[in-house]
């Protein structure tokens, strides 16, 4: 199975517990990155294009802002695209929105029907394009599919959103993969600027509290209903439950320490937000 398929399936499986134990945790930045669409006044006769919209909860909260807009939803798994119509039909924006299955990295634009095709009014991606292979050539298409003028906001987590904390421990767990994303301080950015004639609105870091009942239950959670159950489903439950002993291990929890290990447990990663506003010239 290669990558894309993996992933696909992978949060298809997880969609569910996926809103229920990672959509409110994230929620203080989700709300960050929408306000700072909204502070832009997008032009609303446009659409509003959400590459990597997941359970589509930040459409919702756009679109009870941006009443008079309309959106276009795309995610690679058709379980996430399930869970985002049924949201999209509970809050009453169904006839607002199209959900599409397909890589959040392209536009795909053969797929699609008016009102929902780009030129796009706005572009709002939040924490998807950490997980895309090459984050130059999605920011690039993204871009490209701007109106002049239109407005691209991005929230995401760098490399170093964490130096120490239970999300660092949990990437210092596994031996390093093959470099698939590329570094954000080797120039992605400068290069869709060039590229598009596009201008940096706003680049900044955002930091929220994030709390979970356990260190146990972080572990859980996040390799059973979040990011990294790819990595069980690639690697297998005994092979992750020698990782546990591992990140375990590395944060220095004794898990012979019932008390210790039933303490809730607190982190404060840092995610980076970004938006830029695509400028009349033609992109190269």
């Amino acid at each position: 199975m290669d990558k894309l398929a993996l992933l696909g399936s992978s949060w298809t499986k997880i969609a569910s517990p996926y809103r229920e134990h990672f959509v409110p945790r994230f929620l203080p930045w989700i709300k960050d990155t929408c306000n700072a669409l909204i502070d832009q006044k997008p032009d609303l006769k446009g659409v509003i294009f959400v590459p990597g919209c997941g359970t589509g909860d930040e459409i919702v909260m756009l679109a009870e802002k941006l009443p008079e807009a309309s959106f276009l939803g795309l995610d690679l798994s058709e379980g996430m695209i399930e869970v985002a119509r049924e949201v999209a039909a509970v809050a009453g924006i169904s006839d607002k929105v199209e959900f599409k299955v397909g890589d959040a990295s392209t536009v795909p634009t053969q797929e699609l029907s008016p009102p929902f095709t780009p030129p796009f009014s706005a572009i709002f991606s939040c924490f998807a394009l950490q997980q895309l292979p090459n984050p130059r050539e999605a920011l690039a298409a993204w871009t490209k599919a701007l109106a002049p003028g239109g407005i691209l906001v991005a929230c995401f987590w760098p490399p170093g959103m964490e130096k120490e904390g239970p999300w660092r421990q949990l990437i210092d767990t596994f031996p390093p993969q093959k470099k698939t994303t590329e570094d954000w301080g080797s120039g992605v950015l400068e290069d869709v600027l060039r590229l598009c004639s596009t201008e940096v609105i706003l680049d900044t870091s955002i930091t929220h509290e994030m709390s979970w009942p356990s260190v146990e239950d972080f572990w859980e959670r996040m390799t059973r209903d979040g990011p990294w159950y790819s990595r069980r489903v690639q690697l297998g439950d005994a092979y992750m439950a020698e990782a546990k002993k591992r990140f375990m291990s590395l944060g220095k929890y004794d898990e012979r320490n019932s008390e210790e290990m039933a303490m809730p447990l607190k982190h404060s990663p840092v995610a980076r937000l970004i938006v830029l506003r695509r400028q009349i010239t033609p992109c190269l």
